[in-house]
Formats: C-alpha cells, sequence, structure tokens
C-alpha cells in the first residue's frame, strides 16, 4: 500500500493574520520536519496543499499578495502542489484522481487549521474511497501532533481550545 503525506496550508500566509499564534510553532516546525524527512528518506510522495483566496485581493491569502507559499522550514520540491479555495483538499484541485492514479492508498495528513482544514480533507478522503467506491481499503490519518490548532470563538462568545479537547 503505497503512502502520500499531505501538508496542508502550511503556508506563510499564516504569518500574517490576526490569529496565527507561535506558542507550538517551534514544536510543530521540527515534529513536521521530521515527519518530511522519514517520507524523503523512504522515497514516499509528500503533496503539498496551499489555501488561495480568489475573491479578497487584501487577503493574505491571495496569490498576488506572495504569501502563498510554504513555509521556510518546508521543502521547496514536491511530487504534487494543488491549490484550494475550500477547506478540504480534495474540492477542484483534482487531488484524488491524482492519488488514486499514482496508486496512493493510505494518506497521512498534517498541516495548519487541524480543526478545519486537515480534519475535514480526512473526512472528504473517507468519503471518497469508501463510499464512492475509487479505492475500498484506503486510509487516511492525522497527525495531531504534527499539526497547528487556533483557538475558536463560537457564535454565543464562548472559546474553544481544539487541541485540549484532542489531546
Amino acid at each position: 500500500m503505497t503512502t502520500a503525506l499531505i501538508i496542508i496550508d502550511t503556508q506563510d500566509s499564516f504569518f500574517h493574520t490576526p490569529y496565527w499564534e507561535t506558542s507550538h510553532f517551534e514544536s510543530f516546525k521540527q515534529n513536521m520536519s521530521d515527519l518530511v524527512n522519514y517520507f524523503q528518506a523512504n522515497n514516499l510522495p509528500i503533496v503539498k496543499v496551499l489555501h488561495v483566496d480568489d475573491v479578497d485581493q487584501n487577503s493574505p491569502f491571495c496569490l498576488l499578495n506572495g504569501f502563498v507559499k510554504p513555509m521556510d522550514f518546508l521543502p521547496s520540491k514536491y511530487d504534487r502542489v494543488v491549490h484550494k479555495t475550500v477547506h478540504n483538499a480534495f474540492t477542484d484541485t483534482g487531488l484524488l484522481r491524482w492519488l488514486t492514479r499514482n496508486g496512493i492508498r493510505k494518506l497521512v495528513i498534517s498541516g495548519i487549521r487541524t480543526e478545519q482544514c486537515c480534519e475535514t480533507t480526512t473526512r472528504v478522503a473517507s468519503d471518497s474511497w469508501l463510499c464512492g467506491g475509487i479505492c475500498v481499503g484506503c486510509h487516511a490519518h492525522v497527525c495531531n501532533d504534527k499539526s497547528v490548532y487556533f483557538e475558536s470563538t463560537f457564535s454565543r462568545g464562548n472559546s474553544s481550545s481544539h487541541r485540549t479537547r484532542t489531546e
């Protein structure tokens, strides 16, 4: 079973958002680097997913501003790079087709906004593969210790820590 690493939204855009936190960033960088090194050493494919805002030109996620690029500690070369405009890495990106064509049956998913983009990508992968019958027996796994979470504020003003609830 071929495994691919999917690195989601680990891009410079986040350094320019009001919610960027540095509290867990150093350990995240080390854990992510270890994961990347493992995949590189074993000649396993690595996919980079970048979030793009194609509507708001003032957004740090707009391609025109120059921030939509992998963070410096990540490799400069990938087996596949896709741009997404929604929470999951599959909608309108061609990623599922690429994974299927390359015989990839297992995903290791890591990145930024675990509570949104990484987990949503995992759910869509599961739905696409298992419910759609594209490749029965596929697996997707989120690496919580190799991901970054942000505090969430709900409509009632309550704050919640995804990290606290999932560790």
